[in-house]
């Protein structure tokens, strides 16, 4: 009995199981379909950006360009950088491999190599020294011409490099640029004015640019614009002239003064040439005798020639008296001989010798009718020629005779025929 019971139990135990299997694999795809429809899934890791190139590579300060950065993985790329001083203004993703960026390079940027950082949802990628930032400050190589005299207008070619956006050209003391083109970037053309007074010499040309400046040392000359007195036709004169003198020597353009010292007056004079003037002078008829400097006075200075005018003594001489004597009483005309007789003013033969009147006959003679007086004292006696400079002096030019008339003699008349 008891092994019967054993059996049936061991049997119901069997079937149980196979039920229990049976029932599980049915219920398994359905569990699975389950798991499928309602468990989320891992989404698959994504790659960060590679940076392999940028086209172009390289711009200078102040410039604004468009770059295409190469790569990979640049799908939803969030931000671009060029580095400091360098402004991405813009970007485009136009594919998983391609990044096109418009760029602002400031113009103080630092000049060299820059690193580009592409960052992505995943991570950021760097490409080193991937771009170059040039020196965009202008040089100066050249200017023509390179001089230019005190007080000229002129207009000058800069050459160099850089130049394009230029603000400014500078020429040192006295030099001012009254207007400059940037004719390229090679090349600046200037209108100058330089100052009267300039400082003659050499200076630096400073072209002045939007991100630095450049400096070309003794660049250009100022040259000296004084007048230089090398001669003066004729070149002497009597007190009390009036001549026409011709100056010679540079730089006479312009000229404001002409002088010729102490006692010589320039009335008028006309610049006939930058080398050559033409001055009327007057010698005042005191003027110092001797040598004069002469000065011509121009917007830039003065020249002067020292010693090379001479005014010469107009002081009458005399030389001789014909004839010499004369007696007392007696009416006569006599001549007088010297040198700078013109203009005189006066004629004296002293001491009860009269003169009724004279006659300058030339610069070297004079006539002159005398009287003398009855008890004019007798011998010799001085002659005086006064003129416009001063008088001219002969001691004893002139004698007194006794008269050779016999008065008649008290008491006796006039003798009976």
């Amino acid at each position: 009995m008891k092994e019967e019971v054993r059996k049936a139990t061991l049997k119901i135990c069997f079937v149980f199981m196979v039920i229990c299997a049976l029932a599980m694999n049915i219920a398994s795809p359905v569990l699975a379909q389950d798991n499928e429809t309602t468990s989320p899934q891992t989404p698959p890791e994504k790659t960060r950006p590679t940076i392999t190139s940028v086209s172009p590579n390289q711009a200078s300060q102040g410039q604004t360009l468009s770059v295409n950065v190469a790569g990979t993985n640049f799908t939803d790329a969030t931000e671009v950088f060029f580095g400091r001083a360098i402004y991405v203004t813009s970007f485009t993703v136009t594919s998983d491999t391609q990044i096109t960026a418009n760029i602002v390079i400031a113009n103080r940027a630092f000049v060299g190599s820059r690193l580009i950082a592409v960052i992505g949802p995943s991570g950021k990628s760097v490409l080193k020294d991937g771009f170059t930032v040039l020196n965009n400050a202008p040089t100066i190589t050249g200017v023509s011409p390179n001089e230019g005299s005190q007080g000229q207008t002129l207009s000058v070619t800069v050459t160099g490099t850089n130049f394009t956006g230029a603000i400014g050209m500078i020429l040192g003391k006295g030099v001012h640029a009254t207007s400059f083109t940037v004719t390229s970037a090679t090349q600046i053309t200037a209108d100058i004015v330089i100052a009267n007074r300039a400082p003659v010499g050499s200076r630096p040309v400073v072209v002045i640019g939007l991100s630095w400046e450049a400096v070309l040392k003794d660049g250009f000359t100022v040259l000296n614009n004084a007048p230089t007195i090398t001669g003066v036709s004729p070149n002497e004169g009597s007190q009390g002239q009036t001549l026409s003198v011709t100056v010679t020597g540079t730089n006479f353009t312009g000229a404001k003064e002409v002088f010729f010292g102490k006692g010589i007056l320039v009335t008028s004079f006309t610049v006939t040439s930058d080398t050559q003037i033409t001055a009327d002078i007057v010698i005042v008829n005191r003027a110092l005798v001797g040598s004069r400097l002469i000065e011509v006075i121009g917007p830039s200075g003065k020249g002067v020639l020292k010693d090379k005018f001479t005014v010469l003594n107009n002081t009458p001489t005399i030389t001789g008296v014909s004839p010499n004597q004369g007696s007392q009483g007696q009416t006569l005309s006599v001549t007088v001989t010297g040198t700078n007789f013109t203009g005189a003013k006066e004629v004296f033969f002293r001491k009860g010798s009269y003169v009724t009147s004279f006659t300058v006959t030339s610069a070297t003679q004079i006539t002159a009718d005398i009287v003398i007086a009855n008890r004019a004292p007798l011998g010799s006696r001085i002659v005086e020629v006064i003129g416009p400079s001063g008088k001219g002096v002969l001691k004893d030019g002139f004698s007194v005779t006794k008269s050779e008339q016999t008065p008649p003699v008290a008491g006796q008349g006039t003798p009976i025929p």
